[in-house]
């Protein structure tokens, strides 16, 4: 890869600020219409109780989250925190039921990493989300963000990933 981060992906919030997670949430809508890839980096704070995050595909950005079918991703990594830049994939067992992961109590600090691939998506969807679909979440900081990549067109400004 030459050049920047933000010279070769499109880096967007996609739950920004930092928002306390009580019960069900989801991030913003983010296309994939002009890119083969999204990794949405996912951090969270103290975890008091936990619950599931699910990848969902939908085929507009206007949809609602939470009634859209969810994604069967291949790639979760999540970093335990502290002082540690190694991250361990998450058995496939794990997330392929639900089509993400579960926070737990013990994941305090944790970072997780979601890898959707567009080719990974119904035909006629182009659009994921992030969904926190448990109402046991209790009041935990989360932080999303979504760095799409491998551009269908390439060019100096990568275009949003938002409209």
């Amino acid at each position: 890869m030459s050049g920047s981060l933000v010279e070769t992906c499109q880096v967007t919030p996609a739950l920004f600020p930092t928002q306390t997670v009580s019960s069900v949430a989801a991030t913003d809508v983010i296309t994939l219409n002009k890119y083969q890839k999204v990794t949405f980096v996912v951090g969270v704070g103290t975890v008091t109780t936990g619950g599931n995050i699910s990848v969902r595909q939908m085929d507009s950005v206007g949809d609602t989250v939470a009634s859209e079918s969810r994604v069967d991703v291949d790639y979760v990594y999540e970093n335990a925190g502290g002082a540690s830049d190694t991250y361990t994939r998450r058995a496939g067992d794990s997330i392929s039921s639900y089509g993400g992961c579960t926070v737990a109590n013990a994941d305090d600090s944790a970072i997780f990493l979601f890898e959707v691939r567009a080719s990974q998506l119904a035909s006629s969807n182009d659009c994921v989300a992030l969904y926190f679909d448990s109402s046991t979440w209790n009041t935990t900081l989360v932080t999303v963000t979504a760095i799409l990549s491998d551009a269908r067109y390439k060019q100096k400004v990568m275009p949003t990933a938002l409209a």
